[in-house]
């Protein structure tokens, strides 16, 4: 299946290899993940006004999808929703500073609510692959970030020097 933003510029991973064959997987993953979700209930402007054309969840899974694809600013987001389109939905005649003051205004509470669901959806998907014999004795499991273990080395030899 291709998308209309499978013509954006590819991710680049940390060795400088691009790798459009993953992006497009979790791409497709993503659309169909999010094709599944209930669209927010009618939420209106805080003012009198028109109605809003974009609905929360497209631009939220627009930003994801930039996210993605290594884009760093708002204006991609723009331009994957008004120029591009994102998967099957219109494109939407906005504005890039219509996008600007909604992702500002917005907050993160509609954002959060996507990871929530998306987050549920990839538990359910993933668990049968789980492997739960790697240690029978742990109840779980949990990985450690390299970059904050740097830090509390620097910082222990800092104490140490004292």
């Amino acid at each position: 299946m291709n998308t209309p933003t499978d013509s954006l510029a590819p991710v680049v991973n940390n060795a400088g290899v691009a790798a459009p064959e993953l992006i497009g997987d979790v791409e497709k993953f993503l659309c169909a993940a999010i094709s599944q979700l209930e669209p927010e209930p009618g939420v209106r402007p805080p003012h009198a006004g028109r109605p809003r054309i974009l609905p929360a969840l497209c631009l939220w899974s627009g930003l994801l999808v930039c996210v993605l694809k290594g884009f760093s600013s708002q204006l991609e987001v723009w331009r994957l929703l008004n120029v591009h389109g994102l998967w099957s939905y219109p494109l939407f005649g906005v504005s890039d500073e219509a996008i600007y003051k909604r992702m500002a205004a917005a907050g993160t509470s509609a954002l959060e609510r996507l990871f929530s669901q998306i987050t549920a959806l990839l538990h359910v998907r993933l668990t049968p692959y789980g492997r739960q014999d790697l240690v029978p004795w742990a109840q779980e499991v949990f990985a450690l970030d390299a970059t904050t273990l740097d830090q509390v080395a620097g910082a222990a030899r800092v104490a140490r020097r004292r």
